[in-house]
């Protein structure tokens, strides 16, 4: 009796390695498939299947008194009916440089700066941040900037 317990368990176990092997294969298949034909949306679907973490969305929808919609075309329906008044917008004003009132780029400040701003910007920077687009640490710079200002004191 024990050794069919044990036989039955085995072919069980073998069963379930078989179906779970299909199954996979199977959404590798749809995978590749979504790929091939431009569907990036199917795509990052079976592969949220893949890592079996679940999103916590409903695919319950309701309308406008928070009744559920059941019927797939009422379902369509709500859903236009809330985009459209979602993306409902008034039309952009005729003339869109008038609402621009940023002032004209020959207004900018392209003077030298100072040493004394210099100084201000570096003791404004925060210790061990990542590296600028010169790649060059702050940390350094700030070292560097007090050994320049004290060697032209000497």
């Amino acid at each position: 009796m024990g050794s069919t317990k044990a036989f039955l368990r085995r072919e069980v176990k073998k069963s379930v390695r078989k179906d779970r092997k299909a199954f996979y294969d199977g959404l590798a298949e749809q995978m590749t498939h979504a790929d091939n034909t431009g569907y990036a949306r199917k795509v990052h679907s079976i592969a949220k299947q893949f890592s079996s973490k679940h999103s916590g969305l409903s695919e319950n929808i309701k309308d406008s008194q928070g009744q559920l919609v059941t019927d797939a075309n009422e379902r369509i329906e709500t859903s236009a009916m809330h985009f459209e008044q979602l993306l409902n917008r008034p039309a952009p004003a005729e003339n869109h440089m008038e609402m621009n009132t940023a002032k004209p780029f020959s207004s900018v400040e392209t003077a030298p700066h100072s040493t004394q701003e210099i100084r201000d910007a570096l003791d404004k920077l925060k210790a061990n941040k990542a590296r600028g687009i010169d790649n060059i640490l702050h940390n350094f710079s700030k070292k560097e900037e007090s050994h320049c200002s004290k060697s032209s004191h000497n």
